[in-house]
């Protein structure tokens, strides 16, 4: 069966949709932008034009509109190329129809990432690409969820490995798919140090948004880069009225949380935002989606048995 009548299909049977379809690219692409619609499901490869165009045409007028995109390529460059242009999300084929349904009532409820914040500011740190995404990507999403302003800070542009430039690229599509803002640094990676340097960086961030809540990496951490992370933060934070840090895969079993945000309702998208850094010829087994359900339900036997990221918290506003 067609996969775009098999979708109308779902969602018309569900109850809560309403649904318009369209065949190619060319009547999608004018249909977009005919009016403000809820939300628009578009398939990236069409006949007549591409749903890229799509995405453009809705995005041109109204930008606010949710759009998923959706793709049965593997390669991570489609995905990345419907985000660039201003996707809201995106499902891989062959998907279920309840991961279509609570994707759509997902964006719908939040507005997608060109919704406005208007509570305060979260600022997550990492000394590398994908530390922040993948430690607290949960909890920030919440944060967003909540009307917060998230901004990431990524104090290097990549691991030693000659992957900087791609390894950046991720970093920005992963903050847009999360509608978050990324700063990213141009710190040597292996050598970030807790001195001047590092607790400058770290400042003029700090000083350019005023965050109340920071979020870093945890000082029992085997990674030096990590653990004077945490240094310089403590640092250039040290007005922040609630600092937390957060585990990576090189915490040790120092690592004592005693806060567990529950983000059950948040680890799909987590793990599609992880997704966009699967960088080609890198083993980063640690953004597998296996790994990454796994800890949250680990570490949510220390709070009734949900899905959590843990924390350990060094101050915390009342």
């Amino acid at each position: 069966m067609d996969q775009a009548v098999l979708m109308t299909r779902w969602l018309e049977a569900d109850g809560r949709f309403q649904v318009t379809h369209s065949q190619d690219g060319v009547h999608g692409a004018s249909l977009a932008q005919q009016r403000r619609w809820d939300a628009i499901v578009t398939d990236l490869n069409l006949p007549g034009s591409d749903g890229l165009e799509v995405i453009r045409a809705s995005k041109a007028l109204h930008p606010t509109t949710p759009v998923i995109a959706i793709t049965a390529y593997r390669d991570q460059s489609y995905a990345a190329a419907a985000i660039r242009e201003g996707a809201d999300g995106f499902l891989a084929k062959p998907f279920q129809q309840e991961t279509l349904t609570s994707k759509l009532e997902e964006l719908m409820r939040t507005g997608g990432t060109a919704h406005g914040a208007h509570g305060p500011t979260v600022l997550a740190l990492g000394a590398h690409p994908d530390d922040v995404e993948n430690g607290c990507g949960g909890a920030l999403l919440r944060h967003l969820d909540m009307g917060d302003r998230v901004v990431i800070l990524t104090l290097t542009q990549g691991e030693d490995d000659g992957s900087e430039s791609r390894r950046t690229g991720e970093a920005e599509l992963a903050a847009r798919l999360m509608g978050a803002r990324v700063v990213l640094a141009d710190l040597p990676a292996m050598s970030v140090s807790d001195g001047d340097e590092s607790i400058e960086v770290i400042e003029r961030v700090v000083d350019a948004f005023e965050p109340e809540v920071v979020y870093t990496h945890s000082p029992h951490d085997s990674h030096p880069d990590h653990r004077n992370a945490y240094r310089a933060t403590i640092m250039a934070a040290r007005e922040a009225p609630t600092l937390y840090c957060y585990q990576s895969t090189s915490t040790t079993t120092d690592f004592k949380p005693t806060l567990f945000v529950e983000v059950s309702e948040y680890l799909v998208r987590k793990k599609e935002i992880l997704s966009l850094f699967q960088t080609p010829d890198t083993n980063r087994p640690y953004l597998k989606p296996s790994f990454i359900e796994a800890n949250a339900v680990y570490w949510g036997r220390f709070a009734g048995y949900g899905r959590v990221e843990p924390m350990e918290v060094v101050r915390r506003s009342s």
